[in-house]
Formats: structure tokens, C-alpha cells, sequence
């Protein structure tokens, strides 16, 4: 059970990067190996034991999230708002794709993207 957010369980930011997230499960997992742990004593090995659980647990939850795009949908904007919409994503260098009324972007780029769209908002 992770007591700490899966991110500082990993030490790294929120809205990391995949590769950012294996690198620092791949450190860790090195640190917490029971091989390495062998003539410890049973108390603190069930710590380790306890700490690598919580590694792993966070590892799959952060790798999840980091992985899935997010949609924004613009159903009801005019042309016009979308066209500014995709000048200030090229602007942002935030690689993007449009569906529809609907814009993806990469997970990573999710604050950014909320900030442009808050001043897209005060725009009108």
C-alpha cells in the first residue's frame, strides 16, 4: 500500500516522462533487490520488502498515467477559437492532433496545455 504519492515514491515530478519514470524505477529496483539484502535482519527486510512493494506499485500506477493521451474537446468552438487554439499549441511546440472537435495532446504537455486554454478563455 503507498502511503506517499506514487511520484515521490519515485522522486520524480508529477507529469514525468515515461523514460523519466523507468530510469528512476530502474535505480531504485537496483537499490531495493533482495539480492542485495540477503544477511539482513528480518525486521529490515520486511521493510525492503515492504519499500520495493510500494516501488513497483507506484512504477505501474505513474507508467499508466504517464502513457494515455489526453483529449480536450472543443465541441461548440468556432473555427476561429480552434485555429488560435492551434496556433498557440505550435507556438508551445505541443504536439497535437485533431479529431473532430476534439484536440490530443501527450500527458506531459497537460499544464501547459491547461494554461493556453485558460488564456484562450480570457481571450474572448
Amino acid at each position: 500500500m503507498i502511503v506517499a504519492e506514487p511520484h515521490d515514491v519515485l522522486g520524480v515530478d508529477a507529469d514525468a516522462s515515461a523514460d523519466e519514470i523507468k530510469t528512476a524505477y530502474k535505480v531504485l529496483n537496483r537499490v531495493y533487490q533482495s539480492d542485495s539484502w540477503v544477511d539482513t535482519p528480518t525486521s529490515e527486510g520486511a521493510e525492503v520488502e515492504r519499500r520495493l512493494a510500494d516501488l513497483n506499485a507506484a512504477y505501474r500506477a505513474m507508467l499508466a498515467f504517464s502513457v494515455v493521451d489526453v483529449v480536450y474537446g472543443t465541441e461548440g468552438w468556432t473555427n476561429h477559437e480552434r485555429g488560435r487554439l492551434t496556433e498557440a499549441l505550435l507556438d508551445a511546440e505541443i504536439p497535437h492532433e485533431w479529431s473532430g472537435a476534439e484536440v490530443t495532446v501527450v500527458r506531459r504537455y497537460e499544464k501547459v496545455v491547461e494554461q493556453i486554454l485558460v488564456q484562450q478563455r480570457t481571450l474572448e
